[in-house]
C-alpha cells in the first residue's frame, strides 16, 4: 500500500492542496490521519475516481431523451 500526501494528489489531479484538504474534510475523499497530516492510499484514490466517474455514454442517452411536460 502506498500513501501519497495531499500535496501529491493535489500535484496528481491539477487542484491545489486546500482544494484537496476540502475534499477530505466534507468526506469526498478518504484520508489516514498521521499526527497532524492526511495521506492518502492508492486504494482510497481508486475508490474516490470509481465513484465519480461518469459513465458517458448514460449520459448521452439521458440527454438524448425527449422531455415530457
Amino acid at each position: 500500500m502506498k500513501f501519497y500526501t495531499t500535496d501529491e494528489v493535489a500535484e496528481m489531479w491539477g487542484f491545489n492542496k486546500k482544494f484537496v484538504l476540502r475534499m477530505i474534510k466534507e468526506g469526498n475523499l478518504a484520508a489516514v490521519k498521521m499526527g497532524t497530516e492526511y495521506r492518502i492510499t492508492d486504494e482510497q484514490i481508486e475508490d474516490y475516481v470509481k465513484r465519480n466517474t461518469v459513465n458517458t455514454t448514460q449520459t448521452k442517452l439521458a440527454e438524448e431523451e425527449p422531455k415530457h411536460n
